[in-house]
């Protein structure tokens, strides 16, 4: 991971919210895979879009004017579509990739979404619906929502029930709060969760703790990340930074279901630990 991709990550969502800049925060995440990648490039080219789509919309006023122009311009020109071959591959939740390779997954293409519109002076909101991602018109009178992985389709409430039967197989009930909106640093927690789930399933456990370590820099309240941390840094043979994780753990969390389990895992550490440093004596 690059440090200082980290770094600038760091200091972007340390931000109060309305200052984070979402895509600049979400191509930093891609840095810290590549560090030789440029977000200022990447910032260029969503700048140039943005200028070659306000051409076209000098006299919108409607919400819908606005919709069907960027439609039109992402998915249609551009050629943005979801990646439906390859919808678990970790390139669609990196935004330059996603950029480069004009598809994703609906997060990333959301993202793109807002922030086009953001360019163009036209607000958009993230809607986090469980196991999909949505944008919709901040404007009240703006009444549907925007599936960018279906290449801008427009969904009214009926149709946002009947994907999250379709997601779930009725075994989640649809609740009026899946359609809630969902502020900047929630987008990229979810960006990073999704990288996160891709990583465990890959047991590749120092990608996992650099996403880790972001998403607590992103939300420092989740116990259940710091016990994640915890549990990767004992994977990754880092005892001591366990032990303090997973102890920081026990103390939000006293009463926790696994906390018998995690303090037997403190004490064989800590043993561990005292292991080691007997055996560097008698070096």
């Amino acid at each position: 991971m690059s440090e200082t991709a980290h770094q600038r990550f760091v200091e972007m969502v340390n931000r109060p919210e309305p200052e984070i800049d979402l895509a600049h925060a979400a191509l930093l995440i891609s840095q810290g895979e590549n560090e030789k990648l440029c977000v200022e490039e990447y910032i260029d080219r969503l700048d140039r879009w943005a200028t070659l789509l306000g051409r076209r919309l000098k006299h919108a006023t409607a919400p819908e004017h606005y919709v069907a122009q960027i439609n039109r311009f992402l998915f249609e020109e551009l050629g943005f579509q979801g990646d439906l071959e390859h919808y678990h591959d970790p390139r669609n939740s990196f935004l330059d990739q996603v950029m480069d390779r004009r598809q994703g997954i609906p997060i990333s293409l959301a993202v793109i979404y807002i922030e086009l519109a953001r360019r163009v002076g036209f607000t958009m909101l993230g809607i986090g619906m469980p196991g999909h991602f949505l944008v919709r018109p901040a404007a009240r009178k703006a009444h549907y929502y925007i599936d960018c992985f279906e290449r801008g389709r427009i969904l009214n409430a009926e149709d946002c029930v009947r994907k999250i039967n379709d997601l779930y197989g009725g075994a989640l009930k649809f609740q009026k709060s899946f359609l809630a909106p969902v502020n900047r640093k929630q987008i990229l927690i979810r960006m990073l969760y999704n990288l996160k789930s891709l990583y465990i399933q890959s047991d590749d456990y120092a990608r996992t703790l650099a996403v880790v370590d972001k998403l607590l820099h992103l939300s420092p309240e989740m116990p259940t990340e710091l016990r994640d941390r915890g549990i990767l840094h004992y994977r990754l043979a880092r005892f001591q930074e366990a032990v303090i994780d997973l102890q920081k753990y026990l103390l939000y969390v006293p009463e926790a279901k696994d906390a018998d389990q995690i303090r037997q895992m403190i004490l064989m550490l800590q043993a561990q630990l005292r292991k080691q440093k007997a055996d560097w004596e008698q070096i």
